[in-house]
Formats: C-alpha cells, structure tokens, sequence
C-alpha cells in the first residue's frame, strides 16, 4: 500500500502550522487610563473590601498588578503635573525642564529635548489619541497626537467653572495654544466625557494602523460630587478609620498649610475623615464605572486580546492619614499609586512586589513592542516582572517633595524620611514589613542607629544621582533691632555632611571655614555658605546679608500677612534674607487677597537716595506681581506725599517663577518716614486655572537707602 500521500499530507500541515507561529502578526494597540488621585490600597482586588471596582479588579485578573509602584515626587505641591510629565516622558522629575513640567498653556513653538510616549509611538506608525486631563506644557500635544477631544488643561475641575458635573474643556487645538476664549462647557460628568471621547474613537478605527488611547481622567480628585448612584454604595458608619488617623500632623513638614490640607477642619475628627473617605471612595467606583466602558468597547471590537493595557494613578492621597489630607508627603499613602499592566501573552492575575516608578511604564512598552525606547527614556522596562512576577527592578526607591521632604524606600522593606523645614532637621525610620502603616518612629531608637545610618547615605547618593537640590545650607539671621548685632546659625539636612562659610561675599571652598555654632557679627556682612562632601561642594551656595541699619529706628506693618504665610513678621522685610522662587521657605509675606502696606522710621529726618520692594511671581502658586507699587515720604508719619509709584503690566499667561526685586531712584528726598505699598490684583485673571479665586500677593524685603544720590 502506498502511504506517500498520508506522509506529504501530514509534512505540509506541520510546515504551514510551523509558518503561522512565526509569521509576526499586526503590533498590539497601547491603551493608557490614568487617574487622579488615586492611592494605591483602593482596587477591591488589592484587599481593600471597603470599596466597590469592579472594573480595576477585572484589569487585575487580566495584568500584572504592580503593588510597590510609585510617584517619585514632585518640586511642588501640584504632584499631578510632575507625576504625567515623568509618565509621558519616562524621565524622573529633576531632569525634565520646569518648562514643560508647570505651563498649563505653552508657546507653540516650544521645544523639549526628550520624545513622549505618544510620540514615540506615532513614530512608530501608531494612531494617537488623547482625552482628559493635560497638566503640562501643551507645546508637544499635536506632535505626540495624531488627534483628541474632551480635553481638559489645568490642574482641576473648579466647582465655580463647573466642577465634575459640567467640566469646562477644550476640543483639539493643532496649534497648541489652547486659548482660553475656545473652551465650552460640557453637560456630563468628567469621567463621561473622557470616556465617550475614548468610545468614539475606538469605534473609528479600522484595523489597518495600530492605534495609542491616552485617557486621562481627573476623578477622584476633588471636588467629590460622584453621582448618588456611586455616592449610595459606601455608608459613613461602616467606613474603617485608618490605623494611622491622627488629628494632626505631629510636626511641621512644610506643607501644612497648603490648599488640599484645607478641604477639612483642625483638628481631624474621626468623623470627617470617614465622611470624606466615603466620598473619596465614590469617586472612584464612579471613575472605575469609566474604565468599565472602554474595556467593554475594547471587548466588543475583538480588540482587547491584541491590547497592551496600562492602568495607573498619578499620585496618592492621605485623607486624613497622619492627620494630612492631600499628596504633599512622601508617606506611603501619598507616593504609593496604581498598577496593572496587561499584555498579549502576559499571564494576568498576577502581582510583582518589584519596586518601580511610574517612568518605568515608558521602557516597559517598548520591551512589550519589542523596539528600542528613545535615548532621553531613562525608566527600566518591567518586562522581566511581567514574565516572572519574582523578578527584582529597582533595589530602592527615592522619594522628594519640595524643598522640605526627601525619602528612600529599600526593596527589604525599609524607610527613611528626612525633613529639613526652615532650617530644622527631623527623620523617620519606618520598617515598613512590620509597620506598613508608617506609625512607629524607630530614627531614634538605639538598635536601629546602624539601619538609620546607612539609608542615610543611601539617601544622600541618590540625591546626587538624581540632581536633586535637597542638600542646601540654610542661614538663619536674629537681630532685637535694627541697630543690634545679629546672630548667624547656619543648618543643613544632614549631620555627615560640612558646613563651610565666608563673610566677605566670596564663594566658600574646601579651605573656607567650617560652621560649628551660631556666632554673632556686630558689623554689616554678606555670609555665603555651602555644604561640602568629601572635599568637594555638593550644594549651591547660599547667600544672606547681615544688615546693622544704625538709620532705622522702627518698622511696622499696616497689613497683616496671611496666618498661613507670616514669615518673621516685619523683620523679614529689613532681615536680609532674600526670599526664593520657593513660596513655603518661610521667607515671604504672603497677602490673598488684600494689598501691602509698610512703613519704615529713620532715626532722624535724612536724604534717601533709593527705594525699592522684593516681590515674588510664581502664578502655579496663584501669586502675582503687584498691580501697582507705591512709595511716599512723610517727616511726620501722619501726611505723606510726594509719592513715587508704578503701575505694572498685567500678565497674560503663565511666566516662569522669578523673584523680582523693583527699584527706584529718589533724588535726595528728605524724610524719617517711608511708606511702601503694594497693591494685589485681587482675582486671578481669566486664564488662571483658579479664574476669580482671590490672587496671592508675597513681598520678602523692603531697600531703602539713606544718603544723597551720586552725582
């Protein structure tokens, strides 16, 4: 019998099902939904059974979940504008221009020297699209997507502009201007909007390109106004009260007075923390229910078998967790977010305890899609964690907030938080196996100095990796009067670190003098200082101008600063200590609202040759330059005239942060009284993000020179 047939039959099946597992089919489609807000412990499927997610705990069974992924930090208390800079360019914070990381509205001409995700993948012949919320600089949109819609520029929904339930949004705008004159007023809630945007484009796709969906939802941030369907699932009485609640915040961080620490009352009450928890958790099955209708179009379109999906937070949030309420911390709460990461041929329902950022997303999708990330991406890819869930990324984990906060997590659990608030020092060492809720302190317990040390320089290298600005001298300046001696004491974040010093306004070296304790100068010097490091000067100089005014008799302040930002009171204008773009230093005057107005006492009636105010603009901060600047003469201190006055331009869009010292020259005017003025602009002005929320108004310092001018 002839079985040649039967042979050939069986060698071509085996030959075209050895062909049809090589040939490379169509590159899978990325899919990114990223949420506002979000901490890490509220997916149902992550163990937290208080909240309802259907949708995240689906996305968990289908991926990968990421359960020690974070938010490196943030160089001000807008996490959320960092956290999608370093998302989109898979870079950390400190090196990404500010440029791009702050302007909510950007020249359209503006150029980077690094490639967004998007971007990329529209290199690569990906369709982009984008909906929801864009906190940067707008200048790369229409490079990194092909198109949008439903797209939001600023930080958050105003309840005054509309809130959640009638967001106000842009279309896409090819010139990436986004002027405010083109937004329009939608008439369903924010996750709705973003999602209906997403539907509409999957439904358009036609399989023949790859296509990139970037969502960027703005739920939960508050305000929390989730639908009553969402709002009716969680009941106060049975919400739990976190383990770490505490009425308030133990210390000064620095940020204790910022914007999110005032959607509550001092003290916390247990109560209104499980209210706000309740809301908190609204919003979220509220932006899950979302999420649920893009993967059900995904689904229904035969599409999600060939989808990368990337699930995340962009930062988290304490809601009354150390007696905090927003994301100004690097406590787990606030730097621990979301993950889940789900592939083609990636083994969902999995977790990796593997510690990484959110800039490792970037690397991972170009592992995924087997391509080279560009050269300015300097995340790690998660693949080998997606393949192995045991697999180890990062080692530690660096952490930064401000000026005030820096932190350092190893991947055996451990946790160092170093403080450095106007010129103070404080440390927490948590061991975070034993104590995830961050309560116990060991930083000053006896067995755990040798621990405490070596995350210390850990710490400290990481810093300097990261080109961090942390590790700065601080001078602190105290005089009882303008004609007193002052006391010098000069701090820094660190006690392995030197302080050294000079009084003759030069640059410190190795060889300047080392601070050991406060010393006193009874002649007028400008001291800089510097931290040293092995040899070597490892911080920017820091410079501060002992004035011994034997002119001054008295200064006085007609309006009173903010109790949130007073300073020194009126010593801080004469104390020479000049203020930084930093608006939390504790060097500014700060005024909401309401005008300054100061006046100084000379000893005795004189000629003054100049006069001038210090001022800061930083309009993410909500601070702007004076509307008008004033100063007038007065040898009574009862009438005063001859006024010398400028009424300044008004900005008509987000500049960069500058302090601004304006000055004028007075022509010998005599006088023992000197009033100075500075009028605020009231409102923020219409292209603000907070469009007539009251405008802050800083002033640090006040010049006033005695004498005849020079001829």
């Amino acid at each position: 019998m002839n079985h040649y047939p039967k042979f050939a039959w069986i060698f071509f099946f085996f030959t075209a099902l050895l062909l049809s597992c090589n040939k490379k089919g169509p590159p899978p489609n990325v899919v990114v939904l990223f949420t506002d807000d979000q901490r890490a412990n509220t997916i149902r499927a992550w163990g937290n059974e208080e909240i309802y997610t259907p949708n995240m705990d689906r996305l968990a069974e289908m991926g990968v979940s990421f359960t020690h992924a974070y938010v490196m930090g943030s160089h001000h208390g807008a996490v959320c504008a960092p956290s999608r800079a370093m998302l989109l360019a898979g870079k950390p914070y400190t090196h990404i221009p500010k440029a791009f990381i702050d302007r909510g509205q950007g020249e359209p001409d503006s150029t980077f020297p690094f490639t967004l995700f998007p971007e990329w993948l529209r290199a690569q012949g990906y369709t982009t699209f984008f909906t929801g919320k864009w906190h940067n600089n707008t200048s790369k949109m229409s490079q990194a997507f092909s198109s949008g819609e439903n797209i939001f520029i600023g930080g958050m929904h105003w309840p005054k502009d509309g809130g959640h339930r009638r967001p106000q949004l842009w279309h896409f705008d090819t010139t990436n201007i986004y002027a405010p004159e083109d937004k329009w007023q939608a008439e369903e809630f924010s996750s709705a909007m973003y999602s209906n945007a997403a539907l509409d484009f999957i439904r358009e796709q036609d399989g023949k390109k790859p296509f990139c969906l970037y969502v960027a939802y703005t739920a939960p941030h508050d305000p929390r106004e989730a639908p009553d369907e969402f709002r009716q699932l969680y009941d106060t009485a049975k919400i739990q009260l976190p383990p770490n609640f505490f009425p308030q915040h133990p210390f000064d961080n620095g940020h204790l007075h910022t914007r999110d620490e005032h959607l509550a009352p001092f003290p916390r009450t247990p109560g209104g923390v499980k209210s706000d928890i309740a809301a908190y958790y609204a919003m979220i099955s509220e932006v899950d229910a979302e999420i649920g209708r893009v993967l059900d179009e995904l689904e229904a379109r035969d599409l999600l078998d060939n989808t990368i999906i990337v699930f995340a937070g962009d930062n988290g949030l304490a809601v009354g967790q150390h007696g905090l309420y927003g994301k100004q911390s690097v406590y787990e709460h606030s730097v621990g977010v979301p993950l889940i990461i789900a592939a083609p041929g990636i083994k969902g329902g999995r977790k990796a305890e593997t510690l990484c950022y959110l800039y490792d997303v970037f690397p991972t999708l170009a592992g995924l899609l087997g391509v080279d990330a560009p050269e300015s991406v300097e995340g790690k890819s998660l693949l080998p964690a997606l393949q192995r869930e045991d697999s180890r990324i990062r080692e530690h984990v660096f952490f930064a907030h401000a000026r005030e906060m820096r932190a350092v997590r190893t991947d055996d659990g451990w946790k160092l938080i170093q403080y450095f608030v106007k010129g103070k020092t404080h440390q927490q060492l948590y061991n975070l196996k034993e104590d995830p809720w961050e309560t116990n302190n060991l930083a000053n317990e006896p067995a755990s100095q040798e621990k405490k040390e070596a995350l210390s320089q850990l710490l400290i290298q990481s810093i300097g990796e990261y080109d961090d600005a942390f590790i700065q001298p601080h001078i602190s300046l105290n005089q009882q009067r303008f004609n007193s001696p002052v006391e010098v004491a000069i701090t820094q974040p660190f006690s392995t670190t030197e302080l050294r010093y000079t009084l003759d306004d030069t640059e410190p070296n190795a060889q300047s003098p080392v601070f050991t304790t406060p010393f006193t100068l009874s002649e007028s010097a400008i001291i800089k200082a510097a931290v040293f490091g092995e040899g070597r000067q490892i911080s920017q100089t820091t410079s501060a101008e002992a004035r011994i005014s034997f002119h001054i008799k008295a200064l006085s302040l007609l309006t009173p600063p903010s109790e949130k930002y007073p300073a020194k009171g009126a010593l801080t204008l004469l104390d020479g200590m000049n203020g930084t773009t930093d608006a939390s230093a504790g060097h500014w005057l700060g005024y909401e609202g309401e005008d300054f107005e100061a006046v100084v006492e000379l000893t005795a009636e004189q000629p003054i040759s100049e006069v001038g105010i210090r001022y800061l603009s930083h309009t993410g901060s909500w601070i702007f330059p004076p509307a008008r600047l004033e100063v007038s003469f007065s040898n009574d201190g009862k009438k005063f005239g001859n006024s010398i006055e400028q009424t300044l331009a008004p900005l008509q869009g987000p500049e960069a942060p500058e302090a601004i010292t304006w000055t004028m020259p007075v022509n010998g005017q005599n006088a023992r009284f000197v009033k100075f003025k500075a009028e605020n602009i009231g409102n923020c002005p219409d292209w603000h993000m907070g469009k007539g929320g009251k405008a802050w108004l800083f002033v640090d310092e006040v010049v006033i020179r005695a004498g005849n001018p020079p001829e």
